[in-house]
């Protein structure tokens, strides 16, 4: 029984309260100015996979045609949206409309590649609920300039109108922060959040044809974990632009909870054995982009841990008083790396009040888990239902 609480509470250090310690490594290291390396201008493809939800898509396509950066076409993929049209006229925006549904967002981009106007040197990906910030591309084309092939924008949330929408929104704080801002700060890669991500063309047109004939027929729920791991297995690394702002929708019932974290969770424990190969491969290659990029995406989600302390808590308190302690201090920095994400992005108070219904959102999460099967037969799309305008969101009151 010692053996087993020790373990517990090692295991807890290692991915609750580690973390603070690279956040505090992080902030130290001195900040280093950009370097122009190349002169390559981007000429980016803006493709918006818009699945069986064109009137959202709308918005996103207005945002991109305010871009400051010159050089991109959009590419909207109005996938099983019925009869329904684009009413957006624009030289730079071109409308697909699969004949037969495709219901994937990797056969989504797949086809628009197929369709280019012409030869884009790089990829970026939205949602439909996305809005890009005017300086969105302008930013991110900076960091491509450095020599970054892979770019990770920063999202944030659009709508804050319910606890349930705040909650989501702080999980993208803290993610933001500590699996993209700390990791790329210490030298590894941040992770890819599935929408407003940049990628040289030339990678993604090899991880399309190695991923597509081996995932054909299945249903792909996490293609942003295949392409992050793709990427940073063959000695990419994932740049942060923190000031590349895309705006994202975040869900507003707990019904929409369970949905979206049904399709997460299956995600994370299918790739843990992915992740588990990748540390192995960093460390017996020295490489610290593998190997903190693999402990990166083999944290536990935040409900996960928060769970594991309760329980933990409740046992050790009777087995191992000694355990016991050690796990509180755990817990404790990982609250203060909390406190340090939110620090970092600014949450606003909204977000904090509605930290006092934590525990309903880790319920719904929780009942998630029993529900990760339904991923198998649907791709369990959450539904977007907050169709404003990117201006109204910039004149928002935070």
């Amino acid at each position: 029984m010692y053996f087993i609480s020790t373990l517990f509470v090692c295991l807890f250090w290692a991915f609750a309260a580690l973390p603070w310690f690279l956040s505090v490594l992080a902030q130290a290291l001195p900040r280093k100015s950009k370097k122009i390396s190349n002169t390559t201008v981007a000429d980016f493809a803006c493709v918006v996979t818009a699945y069986k939800d064109l009137d959202c898509a709308k918005n996103a396509v207005d945002s991109l045609l305010l871009q400051h950066y010159p050089f991109f076409h959009i590419y909207l993929v109005a996938d099983d949206c019925g009869s329904k049209t684009c009413d957006t006229k624009h030289e730079r925006l071109t409308v697909l409309n699969p004949p037969l549904p495709l219901h994937s967002k990797l056969k989504s981009i797949q086809l628009a590649l197929n369709q280019f106007k012409r030869a884009h040197s790089h990829l970026v990906v939205f949602d439909p609920d996305n809005l890009a910030h005017p300086a969105f591309l302008e930013e991110i084309q900076a960091y491509h300039a450095q020599d970054y092939a892979v770019v990770q924008g920063r999202r944030v949330a659009k709508n804050l109108d319910s606890v349930m929408a705040c909650l989501d929104a702080f999980g993208e704080y803290y993610y933001n922060y500590t699996q993209r801002f700390v990791p790329f700060r210490l030298g590894s890669s941040a992770t890819i959040a599935g929408s407003g991500m940049s990628v040289e063309m030339g990678l993604f047109t090899r991880f399309l044809k190695q991923t597509m004939p081996h995932e054909k027929g299945k249903i792909i729920i996490a293609e942003d974990k295949m392409l992050q791991v793709f990427l940073v297995k063959n000695g990419h690394r994932i740049a942060f632009a923190q000031k590349a702002i895309v705006y994202d929708e975040k869900v507003s019932s707990a019904s929409q909870v369970k949905r979206q974290r049904t399709r997460w969770i299956a995600s994370y424990f299918q790739h843990l054995a992915t992740g588990f190969q990748l540390l192995l491969q960093g460390i017996a290659k020295g490489s610290l982009n593998q190997t903190l990029f693999a402990y990166t995406i083999l944290i536990p989600p935040l409900f996960l841990l928060a769970t594991c302390w309760v329980l933990g808590s409740v046992i050790l308190v009777f087995l191992s008083i000694p355990a016991f302690i050690f796990l509180q201090i755990g817990f404790v920095l990982f609250l203060a790396n909390v406190a340090w994400a939110m620090a970092f992005g600014a949450v606003p108070k909204k977000v904090i009040a509605a930290l006092l219904y934590a525990p309903l959102f880790v319920w719904n999460q929780l009942k998630a888990i029993f529900s990760m099967k339904d991923t198998k037969t649907s791709f369990l799309a959450t539904t977007k239902t907050k169709n404003v305008s990117l201006k109204e969101v910039l004149n928002a009151k935070p």
